[in-house]
């Protein structure tokens, strides 16, 4: 029955094309069917997946029995998120080949995305009946595994997939990806650079890499790894979507905004590109643009649950502007600093600290108000370079609770925006008797000897950072910065190649 189902839907997909086929010669057909299935497969290559899909349509329509044809057209609509479509062509092609390893493997990640754990496993298994050392199908399990909670089985099958074709990028990509989810940065970069010296056209891998050098505020190594997988499959509206997230993460809201708009145009149905534009227009309050946003991609998203998730977004947008009315509205009547701080809240949600720190200004008194609101006032302070109020502000929380690490750090920063680098030396020092085996201290000693020139100091701050420190986002780039301090120790690169870590301040 299943053979009768699938004959009946590859008649209808025949009648699709019936008017230009009939009128074709058989010499003509088989042209046109060869033609589509190359360029089919060019888009496909391209990250052109849309029109892969039209294409290969086309081509499987005509050529009932052609393997290729079906099986490309599943791939394609495999990366278009259209899974359930994609079953059909899969299946087809296994009939038509049932020992065809990556269609297994292809069809099984269909089934994965949609959720059917079981079926999934079922693929994957197959594949692995057909050749027990196929590092795809190892790989395929390895995701599988990530879906049911399982990240420590699926390392195991990640490793297997390596241990039997040392070639394979995937398998790094994939353990890769998962050590960027966990934190585990170094980790992830030596696997993404592996795939891309395996393969160097593999621009799913140089995704990833941005993913992971953004994740350490390496700006430019970040940009440079986005642009090249952009440049590597030029049709596929993932890179610019990775790009715009990017430059949002760097404050850089009008590239952010072109990425996002291109990844947009080569793919009007996707949803998450909707939801990261809206958020760039409640950024700068522009509700009336967010929701407008959101409201086109309603009429133009057709998967239920993406539907879903852009109608929640559109709730929650609706919500915040009238939370942010309210609380405007009372902040600038009777409002005290609970409702001032959620106010600024908002604004710091949105980015911008200089509306956050100033709505605190009139109801916070640094002497004598709640000292966790008064170090949230300051934070933001330090955020928006207000300098000299932040200064004022943890000097007087620094009278209340000396003993305070975070108050030390952040009047230390303060202190160094004014230009007071001694006082700022010394906040710095006191905040590091507090807490030996903190890493912020040491961080931001670091930051201040190489802005005053003092080389070996600054790496001996930096090396102390990298001794305590946990956090692999900062690690990346101290390690960079002290790769730099190292050559201006010896002539080899001027001052201004140290770009050290930004002094975000702890609120």
């Amino acid at each position: 029955m299943k053979r009768v189902r699938r004959l009946m839907l590859l008649w209808a997909s025949a009648l699709f094309v019936a008017s230009s086929v009939l009128s074709m010669t058989a010499r003509e057909a088989k042209k046109k069917a060869f033609d589509s299935l190359n360029e089919g497969t060019l888009a496909y290559e391209q990250g052109d997946y849309r029109r892969a899909v039209d294409l290969l349509r086309e081509a499987a329509a005509i050529s009932l029995n052609s393997f290729q044809a079906h099986y490309e057209l599943g791939l394609a609509l495999r990366d278009s998120r259209l899974y359930s479509d994609a079953l059909e062509p899969l299946g087809i092609a296994l009939e038509l080949n049932p020992k065809h390893l990556q269609a297994h493997v292809a069809k099984g990640d269909c089934y994965l995305k949609l959720g059917d754990a079981a079926e999934a496993e079922a693929e994957y298994q197959r594949a692995l009946d057909l050749q027990p050392d196929y590092a795809a199908a190892f790989d395929g399990l390895g995701r599988l595994m990530e879906a049911r909670g399982r990240p420590e089985e699926a390392v195991t099958r990640y490793r297997r997939a390596i241990e039997v074709n040392a070639g394979y990028p995937n398998a790094y990509l994939d353990l890769g990806d998962l050590y960027q989810r966990q934190g585990k940065l170094q980790e992830a970069t030596t696997l993404l650079l592996k795939a891309i010296q395996i393969r160097p056209d593999f621009a799913g891998a140089f995704n990833r890499l941005g993913v992971v050098y953004a994740r350490q505020r390496l700006w430019q190594e970040a940009i440079a790894a986005l642009r090249e997988a952009e440049r590597l499959e030029p049709r596929n509206p993932y890179h610019p979507y990775t790009l715009g997230r990017t430059y949002r993460d760097l404050g850089s809201l009008r590239w952010a905004r072109e990425s996002l708009e291109r990844a947009l145009k080569l793919d009007p149905a996707f949803p998450e590109v909707y939801v990261d534009l809206s958020s760039l227009e409640r950024r700068e309050r522009n509700y009336d643009a967010a929701l407008a946003i959101l409201d086109r991609g309603l009429t133009l998203v057709s998967d239920g649950e993406e539907l879903e998730q852009l109608r929640e977004e559109r709730a929650r947008v609706e919500e915040e502007r009238e939370r942010l009315a309210r609380l405007e509205e009372r902040v600038a009547h009777d409002g005290g600093p609970v409702e001032a701080l959620a106010l600024a809240r908002i604004y710091e949600e949105g980015g911008d600290y200089e509306r956050a720190s100033r709505v605190l200004d009139s109801k916070v008194d640094a002497g004598k108000t709640d000292p966790t609101l008064v170090a949230e006032m300051g934070y933001y302070q330090i955020k928006a370079h207000r300098f000299a109020e932040a200064e004022r502000t943890f000097a007087a929380l620094v009278l209340r609770q000396a003993d305070d690490y975070s108050t030390q750090v952040n009047l230390g920063i303060a202190l160094a925006g004014v230009g007071r680098y001694e006082q700022a030396l010394d906040a710095y020092r006191a905040a590091l008797r507090l807490k030996p085996q903190a890493p912020e201290a040491p961080l931001y000693l670091g930051n201040l000897f190489l802005r005053l020139g003092e080389y070996a100091r600054a790496a001996e701050s930096y090396e102390a950072y990298l001794k305590v420190a946990s956090d692999e986002e900062g690690v990346g780039r101290v390690r960079k910065i002290l790769a730099l301090v190292g050559r201006l120790r010896n002539g080899e690169s001027s001052p201004e190649a140290a770009a050290a870590a930004p002094e975000k301040g702890k609120p």
